[in-house]
């Protein structure tokens, strides 16, 4: 769980500063971070990302994959279940 924590304080930090469209860097950053805290290590198998500031998309990805078995990519448009996660927001 501390790991979400500081992707999410680092996130947060990197997005700070955003006007109305991501820096190509902070996208870098953002993917780099992801990639080598996240998948490097094998805590995950995929993620959806979204960056949104007063209701405009700014950023979206897909990382990992969305069916491991037969290696078939996430993307930004991938939905994924919630299973028991919903718990945490009753």
């Amino acid at each position: 769980m501390k790991g979400y924590f500081v992707l999410t304080v680092l996130l947060a930090i990197c997005l700070s500063h955003v006007a109305s469209q991501l820096d190509p860097a902070v996208k870098q950053a953002i993917d780099e971070l992801i990639q080598d805290e996240y998948f490097t290590k094998g805590k995950i198998s995929a993620l959806g990302l979204a960056v949104v500031k007063d209701g405009q998309v700014l950023y979206t990805n897909g990382y990992g994959y969305r069916d491991v078995e037969n290696s078939i990519p996430a993307d930004s448009s991938t939905l994924f279940y919630i299973g028991s996660i919903s718990k945490v927001v009753a």
